[in-house]
């Protein structure tokens, strides 16, 4: 998915990174103004929150690796 803005890092919906390849990397996430190249619209508080719910709600689901 990428974006044409040229802004932010290449992130896909739920935020992990997106190589130049276009290869998910889903050990490396972002949120807030860094994934503006997708989200565009991504400086209010509200939405970087929403963001970093379901990031920690989705790492919360890992299994854990210990």
């Amino acid at each position: 998915m990428r974006s044409g803005l040229h802004i932010g890092l290449d992130v896909s919906t739920d935020g992990a990174l997106i190589s130049r390849e276009e290869i998910r990397n889903d050990r490396i996430s972002a949120v807030g103004p860094l994934t503006r190249g997708t989200f565009f619209e991504i400086e209010a508080i509200p939405d970087i929150r929403v963001q970093c719910q379901r990031l920690a709600t989705a790492l919360l689901s890992q299994p854990s690796s210990t």
